[in-house]
């Protein structure tokens, strides 16, 4: 079950990443838009299965220190040049 709940949550990731200008999409450079959409698609469109390996390491690539640090900077960067 707790990979199901993070296959939901990768699926809402997705969904919220396509809000995302390119100029914050380019400079994510720890996440893989393109791996993204692919868990997304398949958990909202064709209701398949995540493997859980791939799940798992695309989860793990995305909290290490560098992407949390990375994302951090960018969201404070967005917050500072708010319109």
């Amino acid at each position: 079950m707790a990979f199901d709940l993070c296959a939901f949550y990768m699926a809402q990731i997705g969904e919220a990443s396509k809000m995302l200008t390119d100029e914050s999409q380019s400079s994510l450079t720890c996440i893989n838009f393109s791996v993204l959409k692919v868990f997304r698609n398949m958990i909202d469109h064709t209701y398949e299965k995540v493997n859980k390996k791939y799940l798992k390491a695309y989860i793990f690539s995305m909290i290490t220190a560098e992407a949390m640090a990375e994302i951090k900077s960018r969201i404070n960067y967005c917050n500072e040049n708010a319109e």
